[in-house]
């Protein structure tokens, strides 16, 4: 009887809103994808995959209102977050998931170096918890562009380090009617053709990519604004806490069969 008690005392265990699981049972792509559209309307339009570890996600929004439009997607290897545990916030609109990324290894590694093989000549920031610093991205030593294994080890081993690149407009001033326009930057088509190479990236891949354009197609000339960043964490919208419990415990579920690392 002592064993049973322990043992149902070890299916729960809370740390402020974190929550752990032991297995559970048998849980599909299907069954993950369902979910998550069920507990999150905003997804029920989304592009969604999963195929063993790799977890797909995406959005094009029209914005008829202003003229422009966005995309955005997110991919992650499942691998290299902690399905194990997650950490719940209660906001008015629905209790916010949120999965950490594990701490860096040589696999998280390759795989930054995916993206950053693919990077034009462009500035690379990381992001970390106390604002953005800048990365140097070459050496006397390393080709124009290449980020070095060292360098990108330097950068993920901070508090909330990540690596993020990213492009912006030029706002220009017009005088007919005293307001300002968004005008492409002179690199938003290498950054459209860089960001088009990170989506089409083979898996495993982990990157979400942000593009917001003027007009409504997404073109290399009409690309105002864009992102790339190595995500710290995943993070899904649920219903309430019941909810967000059991989304928890399908994503650890399906973890456990389909993406043992």
């Amino acid at each position: 009887m002592r064993r049973l008690q322990i043992i149902a005392l070890a299916a729960i265990i809370i740390a402020g809103l974190g929550y752990f699981w032991p297995r559970g049972s048998s849980v599909t792509s299907d069954d993950v994808i369902t979910l998550l559209r069920t507990q999150n309307p905003q997804l029920s339009t989304a592009d969604m995959s999963l195929v063993g570890c790799q977890f797909s996600i995406g959005f094009q929004t029209q914005m008829p209102e202003t003229d422009r439009m966005s995309i955005n997607e997110f991919h992650a290897d499942l691998a290299l977050f902690e399905l194990n545990t997650i950490r719940m916030s209660n906001p008015t609109t629905g209790v916010v998931v949120t999965i950490d990324r594990k701490p860096i290894s040589d696999t998280l590694i390759k795989q930054v170096r995916k993206v950053t093989d693919l990077l034009p000549s462009l500035d690379a920031t990381d992001q970390a918890s106390q604002g953005e610093q800048s990365e140097d991205s070459t050496s006397a030593d390393t080709p124009p562009n290449r980020i070095t294994d060292t360098q990108i080890r330097d950068v993920l081993v901070q508090p909330n380090g990540t690596l993020k690149f990213s492009v912006s407009s030029a706002i220009t001033p017009n005088d007919a009617d005293e307001k300002t326009d968004l005008k492409p930057h002179a690199d938003a088509p290498a950054f459209y053709a860089f960001a088009n190479s990170v989506i089409n990236l083979e898996a495993p891949k982990t990157a979400a990519i942000g593009l917001f354009f003027q007009g409504d197609t997404a073109a290399p000339d009409t690309l105002l604004s864009g992102s790339i960043v190595i995500p710290l964490s995943l993070q899904f919208v649920s219903q309430d806490l019941e909810a967000a419990k059991q989304m928890g415990q399908v994503l650890f579920d399906y973890k456990t069969q389909h993406c043992v690392s």
